[in-house]
């Protein structure tokens, strides 16, 4: 990849050199008798000042180089063996850090999707009881519930590799069955087991959470609450609410989707845009039809600061800092009030997921880390380009594919047509 900018006559040795690794599955075949999927395993290589001068940009699918790939479903241990090897290397590239005679680093971070993230780490998943986060000490809903004083304690690296060591010495000295530790390291280890990759080739502080999937899926919460509350209506004002908001935003087979309760699955990420630059008519319609009960009240007030918080953590580069410090201290303001309005609405009882956590809690905390330390804003960790390519892969694989679904060659080929259209990509885009 280096090789690559440096063809492009992009200048690598001037800044930090930024590395976002992703791992995602992409379904090719789901039958009675087989369920498999694709999981590419790709990267990007680029530094602040490629960003900041546009020669390229955080989601540039051009700049993604799919570098393994694996025909299998997406289980612990399918995730563990396809990338340890990785992970040894990524260390090794790190530990380097120390021994070079320049003065920029290398940065390797890992963006994956909540799904991917709780495969590789193994810890309480996001429907467990008491631990359902993965890199913080906080118990269910109690961010919800405590948001003015709250304090969410992420673990260092040091403190997660001891609950790891920790939860493997009692597997040692029980005689107990997987469930029943896993229910013991949720309740008394704040969900950390050690089932999953060791903390010193995945340390935690890599992570950072995908904010194109964690903006989808906060915006899909607030259009069910917003469903909720219309669907409980009249025919009459549901009918009205159809034709002055939905019809204007989507087409036809959207808004019957909406009218019919179905998931939304269906809805894309630039339908979901266009439904957040529009909350303001629906706020405006929702104060105009609705009695003002706090509910109504508290939900308005929280729909209001969402397009500020939703174009906040899109910004990859930055023009000023003293504005973006301001936009900073603007955004842990706004996600404050979101959860405090949110309290007796759409996060009442114990409807706190893991991207709206990641989204009070971690997302002020990794923006500050990313401007203190690149100059650039939270939206260069995003898995739109990475889907995209997935979708690529998908489709080159679905194309291919024949009976024998087991077929070596198809992942073979496969990543040589990637390959050359990252080379295509990069020496001719």
């Amino acid at each position: 990849m280096k090789e690559r900018h440096i063809a492009k006559n992009r200048n690598v040795d001037c800044d930090d050199m930024i590395i976002i690794s992703s791992f995602d599955g992409a379904e090719i075949k789901h039958s009675k008798k087989q369920k498999c999927s694709v999981i590419s395993f790709s990267s990007s290589m680029f530094t602040a000042s490629m960003l900041n001068t546009k020669q390229v940009t955080a989601g540039q699918t051009s700049n993604i180089l799919t570098w393994q790939q694996v025909l299998a479903k997406e289980d612990k241990y399918i995730m563990q063996q396809s990338s340890k090897d990785y992970f040894r290397d990524r260390k090794r590239l790190l530990d380097g850090n120390s021994e070079r005679n320049s003065s920029n680093k290398i940065f390797c971070y890992d963006c994956h999707d909540g799904k991917m993230i709780y495969q590789l780490l193994q810890c309480s998943m996001w429907n467990r009881k008491h631990s359902p986060f993965i890199i913080c000490k906080c118990s269910r809903n109690e961010g919800v519930e405590n948001n003015g004083t709250h304090q969410c304690n992420i673990f260092s690296d040091q403190e997660y590799e001891d609950l790891w060591n920790r939860s493997k010495r009692r597997w040692q000295l029980k005689a107990t069955t997987e469930a029943t530790h896993r229910d013991w390291c949720d309740l008394n280890n704040f969900g950390v087991t050690h089932f999953g990759i060791h903390p010193s080739l995945f340390p935690i502080s890599t992570i950072r959470f995908d904010v194109f999937h964690l903006c989808c899926s906060v915006t899909k919460m607030i259009m069910g609450y917003i469903r909720g509350l219309i669907l409980k209506q009249s025919s009459t004002l549901k009918k009205e609410f159809s034709e002055k908001i939905l019809m204007k935003i989507w087409n036809d087979f959207l808004v019957v989707c909406w009218n019919s309760n179905m998931k939304f699955n269906i809805f894309q990420g630039n339908e979901l845009s266009v439904f957040v630059s529009n909350i303001k008519q629906i706020c405006c319609f929702m104060n105009e039809h609705f009695q003002k009960t706090d509910e109504i009240v508290n939900f308005t007030r929280a729909l209001s600061v969402f397009p500020e918080i939703f174009s906040f953590v899109k910004i990859t580069y930055i023009h000023d800092k003293e504005t973006y410090k301001k936009q900073l201290e603007l955004f842990e303001n706004n996600v404050a009030e979101f959860y405090a309005c949110g309290r007796s609405t759409f996060l009442a009882n114990g409807k706190e997921t893991f991207y709206c956590h990641a989204l009070r809690y971690y997302s002020p905390v990794i923006a500050k880390d990313t401007f203190e330390r690149h100059g650039l804003g939270i939206g260069i960790f995003s898995m739109q380009g990475f889907e995209r390519r997935n979708k690529e892969s998908k489709n080159m694989a679905s194309r291919f594919l024949t009976n024998n679904i087991k077929s070596p060659k198809l992942l073979v080929n496969n990543l040589r047509r990637l390959f050359m259209k990252y080379f295509f990509d990069i020496m001719h885009g």
